[in-house]
């Protein structure tokens, strides 16, 4: 609970959490037995490093999706749209080392499973020294229920095993292609690159949509085809169709074209979940790996300990999610959020405990929608 709360309330690093807990004793009493007055820096350290981290985070998660659930059901959103799960690895760098005494030490790559619809982590996999994120997709994928969503990943993860695992748990797939899909990619950039099938393709499926940002245009087609009897339809399980995304953007009126290739199980009636799994691939990126670096400067942090670094990496998700629930009550970035809870912690962390009470927090929604 003090790491935890700690987190919460603007601190990084292990001394900061220490601190915390040092200069709010007083507090902390209300709610824990501290017979044994606040833990010393190493006693902190050294139970964080022994908490099973899959256990940790089955608490945690569960506990986030309750509350996103109950909320959901108290402002009666229903939505007939597959929920779409990003697939990704980011690597802790501070975790790394170059030389200690036991020889070079590499830094913790954690690959995440998050719900880009919900916005939450769905799960972790912390991958080992000695592999890499290839095989720890199956691995990870083997924990979830992915009935009614749309898996999508960049190429690396476009494998076998992984496409196969995903559908085994009742999801659809979209999967990005690269060079490192030899024969497939080849075989599919060759048909989109034959004028009369992309034509054909084009008049059978597409969709296109057209945006300003700042001083360029971007002009986005995304084109389906079922036409796959060229491809290995028994490597990859269940595919249906294929599809391009073709990015062009106006800039100084120069034009510059971008074609990104996809295996998919979905069919072509499902054009519009195609477009929306291609353009939320980025989705955990942007919602989950951008807040972890700069809202809780998780690279900042040293800590070598594998397990403990694992543990502190799922409670920053779970301070992540609150932050995010919470956040309509402040309507202020995260970062300034848990300023404010580091400059004034116990009158805030009262107000946010307070607000998690499902029915304190869809007033708020309501008020701020």
């Amino acid at each position: 609970m003090i790491t935890f709360l700690g987190l919460m309330a603007n601190c990084n690093e292990w001394t900061e959490i220490r601190e915390f807990a040092v200069l709010h004793h007083e507090w902390f009493k209300l709610f824990l037995d501290l017979t044994y007055d606040i833990p010393s820096l190493s006693t902190i350290k050294r139970c964080i490093s022994v908490v099973d981290p899959s256990e940790l985070e089955e608490v945690c998660i569960e506990m986030i999706i309750n509350k996103i659930t109950q909320l959901q059901e108290l402002l009666d959103v229903k939505t007939e749209e597959k929920e779409i799960v990003a697939y990704d690895g980011k690597v802790c760098r501070g975790s790394k080392r170059e030389e200690t005494k036991n020889g070079k030490v590499k830094p913790l790559n954690a690959m995440t499973a998050f719900n880009v619809t919900k916005d939450i982590s769905l799960g972790t996999k912390f991958i080992e020294d000695k592999t890499n994120e290839i095989p720890t997709g199956p691995e990870l994928i083997k924990h979830l229920d992915l009935t009614n969503t749309i898996s999508t990943f960049d190429a690396l993860n476009t494998q076998e095993e992984t496409i196969k695992a995903i559908v085994e748990k009742g999801g659809d797939y979209v999967g990005a292609l690269k060079g490192n899909q030899h024969s497939t990619y080849d075989d599919v950039v060759s048909y989109f690159s034959d004028d009369e099938l992309y034509n054909d393709a084009y008049n059978k499926c597409h969709y296109e949509e057209t945006e300003k940002l700042h001083n360029q245009i971007e002009k986005r087609t995304y084109i389906m085809s079922d036409d796959i009897d060229y491809l290995n339809k028994d490597k990859w399980k269940n595919l249906k169709s294929v599809g391009i995304c073709k990015k062009e953007v106006i800039k100084n009126d120069v034009k510059q074209v971008e074609i990104r290739y996809y295996i998919t199980s979905l069919e072509l009636k499902y054009l519009n979940d195609f477009k929306r799994a291609v353009r939320e691939e980025w989705g955990i990126e942007n919602n989950l790996h951008w807040h972890l670096d700069v809202t809780f400067k998780e690279d900042a942090n040293t800590t070598m300990n594998k397990n403990a670094q694992a543990n502190l990496n799922i409670l920053r998700k779970l301070c992540l999610n609150i932050l995010k629930l919470v956040k309509p009550m402040y309507n202020k970035s995260l970062k300034l959020i848990r300023f404010r809870i580091g400059q004034n912690f116990e009158e805030e962390i009262i107000n946010i405990f307070r607000c998690l009470n499902i029915n304190k927090l869809k007033e708020i929604t309501q008020k701020t929608k």
